[in-house]
């Protein structure tokens, strides 16, 4: 097939460039030949060659064999333009040929745009990192400045208003004096409660008075058993030997009432 495109190429050269120099027609059929060749080996470069020689060879056969003379007419371009699209479809497969690889060819050019505009790329980032460094700095700047302000602000605020920070001052101790009284007299309290705990123990120890003296009944000794329980019990800061005692006296009663 490649021999039959090389045999037509130079027959076109010569019909076209033959009728005044051979010397001609060989080099334009050896032009052609070489872009039939290119044409299967550079896609898409060989089609756009292939294309350009289509146009190329139908105007001169149109000017050299329809109307020599009159270069202008309409019969020559028209006749040109049939020439090429003949021309166009006998070598349709080179053009099928190289529409397959649209997609590879996509690729490469991609990447070679990817690879062109990467270091634009990279110093876009770079610059916006900078930039956004900048912001950053005048953002704290003007941060500061609302700080400065505000201390100011409120250093000139606080000498405006004396009187209101005695007021408030004078509320605070205020405030303090009565948590420190109460402090003192829950203190007072506890001590109290102690003492008085102290005296009914150390009374009971040196009389040696029953915890249950009163009780008649096995209702009534349970009840005060409770009592003595919640009073008595060293979880509730009651003295542990008092606690024994009473448990004991109670093991002791409720034998008793048992019936």
């Amino acid at each position: 097939m490649l021999g039959v495109d090389v045999f037509m190429a130079f027959f076109i050269g010569f019909v076209c460039f033959g009728s005044h120099y051979a010397s001609e027609g060989f080099v334009a059929g050896s032009a052609a030949a070489l872009i039939l060749f290119l044409s299967q080996k550079l896609k898409y470069v060989g089609t756009a060659l292939v294309t350009l020689q289509g146009a190329v060879m139908s105007i001169v056969l149109a000017t050299e064999l329809v109307s020599p003379q009159v270069h202008k007419s309409i019969y020559t371009w028209v006749a040109a333009l049939v020439l090429f699209i003949s021309y166009m479809l006998m070598n349709h497969e080179v053009f099928e040929d190289n529409i397959d690889d649209a997609v590879d060819i996509a690729d490469f050019i991609g990447t070679i745009i990817a690879v062109i505009t990467f270091p634009f790329r990279l110093i876009g980032s770079i610059l916006k990192h900078i930039i956004n460094a900048i912001k950053k700095c005048f953002i704290q700047i003007a941060q500061l400045f609302v700080t400065i302000r505000k201390l100011l602000h409120g250093n000139a605020k606080k000498e405006d208003s004396t009187q209101d920070h005695h007021e408030q001052a004078k509320t605070d101790n205020n405030h303090a004096n009565y948590e420190q009284q109460r402090q003192e007299q829950e203190e007072r309290f506890r001590r109290e409660r102690a003492r008085r705990e102290q005296a009914a123990r150390e009374q009971r120890n040196s009389s040696n008075i029953s915890y249950f003296q009163n009780c008649s009944s096995r209702s009534e000794l349970t009840k005060a058993y409770r009592k003595w329980v919640k009073e008595l019990h060293p979880d509730n800061g009651g003295n542990p030997e008092d606690f024994i005692r009473m448990s004991n006296e109670y093991d002791r009663l409720k034998t008793r009432y048992a019936c």
